[in-house]
C-alpha cells in the first residue's frame, strides 16, 4: 500500500485564517488542513481533513492532478474530518470528476460531515458526485467482485 500526505502550515507552523468579515476583536480561527493518500486495491482513498478554504485548494488540486495523471478508476475523498470546503475546494474536487469521466474513472465522496453535505448539497452537486455507501470499502468499477455491484453510476 502507498501513502503519500501534504499539511500546509504557514511559518509558525499553523496556518490562521483572516476572515475580513469577522469581528476584529474575535481572535482568528486557527487550524490545519492535511491531504492523506493511500491506495485500496485499484482504488485512491483521499483524506482531506481540516478547513478547506481558498488558500487550501490549490493543494486539492494539485493532489488530485497528481493521482489523475495515474488514472485511477476509483478516486474516493473520505470528508469525515474536513470541518468547511470554500467554492474553491469544491471547484477542484469538481473537475477532477470530469477528468476522470474523461478516461472512464470515478471520483466518490465517502463519509462526508454534515456542514460539508450542507454545502454540497445548496450547490446541487449531491446530483453528479455521489457517496460512497456506508460501512463499505472501496468498490472498483468493472472489478468482478461482490462490492463492484455498489459503484454503479
Amino acid at each position: 500500500m502507498t501513502t503519500m500526505t501534504t499539511t500546509m502550515t504557514t511559518e509558525q507552523g499553523i496556518p490562521q485564517r483572516n476572515n475580513s468579515f469577522a469581528d476584529p476583536r474575535v481572535t482568528p480561527q486557527i487550524g490545519f488542513f492535511k491531504v492523506h493518500v493511500r491506495r485500496e486495491d485499484l482504488a485512491a482513498v483521499v483524506v482531506l481533513r481540516g478547513s478547506a478554504g481558498m488558500v487550501e485548494a490549490p493543494q486539492i488540486a494539485k493532489t488530485l492532478e497528481t493521482l489523475l495523471t495515474e488514472k485511477p478508476l476509483l478516486i474516493v475523498l473520505d470528508l469525515s474530518e474536513l470541518e468547511f470546503i470554500g467554492s474553491a475546494g469544491l471547484a477542484a474536487i469538481v473537475q477532477a470528476f470530469h477528468r476522470s469521466r474523461v478516461y472512464g474513472g470515478q471520483v466518490r465522496l465517502a463519509r462526508v460531515r454534515p456542514q460539508v453535505l450542507g454545502v454540497l448539497e445548496r450547490t446541487a452537486l449531491t446530483r453528479s458526485l455521489r457517496s460512497m455507501p456506508r460501512r463499505s470499502r472501496p468498490c472498483v468499477p468493472g472489478r468482478a467482485t461482490w462490492a463492484a455491484s455498489r459503484c454503479s453510476s
